[in-house]
């Protein structure tokens, strides 16, 4: 292709005042082609206006002088490379944006992406990966963030608070390298905080509730359990429930018995108070307010009170037996009186002696003769024993099928009365 001025009837002519050209127009960069200044052996010229279709070539170097002659780079629609697209200089930016807000560069020593204005978005079809020397750390995904196993999310100039999952356990940590941590539903309101080496406090509003301690906890208010398992409170043996400063009262089981143990008088106050044998509906003891109070036997009522005194069912016994009946002693010799005779009968058919300091103040004994004749009541000595028909005192004789009957008032002091007494 030649210069001319015959351009517009000579398609092989290139206008020297300018011109459009389609197709495509080759500068092979030699002496004999192109846009060439063989003084300064380089290409030189301005080209100027629109250039459509491809421009190619194998090599265009534009360098000394003619640098000054690219006055304007005109609108570039597009660009395709099929190369590296290299910046040589550091500290040197590809500015992008009309008032070139967005800047990509290296300053010799870091990489840097900034951003002067408005947001800057990182968008893509799949996830977007952030690496540290060549290991994936963290990416995003179509629910947001994401990080591998063991991979700290880390806050604080040394790294003092740390949240990650360890892949080893299983377990979730959010880790404080020395200080405390507070958790707040509401800012400025504290839920939970916890302590180095100290304690863990759970908040209600911003009120402390409970707070543990070296030895357990503490309570502030009251605990209520809903009690849906069935078990509101469950505890081994000898694990104590203590109430009072002094932990006066206790209740606990030591794996035979169950205990409410206190060093006060212990009071049960409600309407009525019942008392069932274990797991069971059977009764023992039963108080009804401004009412009868009984006692059962085997789930059978026994004993009831009422305003003006108290029924029993059944028999009454002590040591000795049946309060409705005086105990028999039979003997058949010589005898004298012991202490446990105090409530009984002497069938004796020989002499009975009465013993100082043996029997206490109110006993009382009987002594019935089953012999065919006379037998003694012999009063001991240090014993002063009257005869209540004549006041008179000492020894006396109990006729055949005679009885007579001793009320002590003192170890050493009694009344006898009776038929047959002379």
């Amino acid at each position: 292709m030649e210069w001319g001025t015959d351009s517009a009837t000579d398609a092989t002519k290139m206008p020297l005042a300018g011109g459009t050209f389609t197709g495509d127009v080759t500068f092979t960069g030699d002496s004999s082609n192109g846009l060439w200044d063989k003084s300064a052996s380089a290409f030189v010229a301005n080209l100027t206006g629109n250039v459509t279709g491809n421009v190619s070539g194998s090599a265009a170097t534009v360098t000394g002088a003619a640098q000054s002659a690219i006055t304007s780079l005109g609108t570039l629609t597009g660009l395709t490379s099929t190369g590296n697209i290299d910046i040589d200089s550091d500290s040197t930016k590809l500015r992008l944006g009309a008032d070139q807000d967005f800047s990509v560069f290296h300053d010799g020593t870091n990489g840097h992406i900034d951003n002067n204005t408005g947001t800057l978005n990182l968008d893509s079809p799949s996830a977007i990966k952030l690496f540290h020397n060549g290991s994936l750390k963290y990416y995003t995904d179509t629910d947001g963030l994401r990080g591998g196993d063991d991979v700290k999310l880390k806050f604080g100039d040394s790294q003092d608070l740390k949240i990650y999952h360890d892949g080893s356990n299983g377990w979730n940590y959010i880790q404080s390298v020395a200080n405390n941590i507070a958790i707040q539903a509401k800012t400025g309101e504290n839920s939970i905080t916890c302590y180095a080496d100290d304690r863990v406090e759970l908040y209600y509003d911003n009120s402390k509730k409970f707070e543990t301690t070296s030895y357990g906890a503490i309570g502030y208010g009251y605990f209520y359990v809903d009690g849906s398992s069935g078990i509101a409170y469950a505890a081994p043996d000898n694990s104590k429930v203590s109430l009072g400063t002094g932990n006066d009262l206790q209740i606990y089981h030591d794996g035979t018995q169950s205990v409410i143990e206190g060093t006060a008088p212990l009071y049960l106050k409600g309407s009525s108070v019942v008392i069932y044998k274990g797991g069971t509906t059977e009764k023992m003891l039963q108080c009804n307010g401004d009412g009868e109070t009984s006692l059962w036997h085997d789930n059978v009522k026994t004993v009831a009170t009422s305003a003006t005194g108290c029924t029993i069912t059944g028999t009454v016994s002590d040591s000795k037996g049946d309060l409705r009946n005086i105990p028999m002693n039979y003997k058949t010799g010589a005898y004298t009186l012991l202490a446990s005779d105090a409530g009984k009968h002497i069938m004796s058919n020989a002499s009975v002696t009465i013993p100082a300091s043996v029997m206490a103040e109110g006993n009382a004994v009987t002594i019935v003769n089953m012999h065919t004749g006379d037998m003694t009541i012999t009063q001991a000595s240090g014993l002063t024993m009257y005869n209540t028909a004549d006041a008179t005192t000492g020894n006396r004789v109990l006729a055949t099928r005679g009885m007579a009957t001793i009320l002590f008032t003192s170890s050493t002091t009694a009344y006898m009365s009776g038929a047959g007494l002379s």
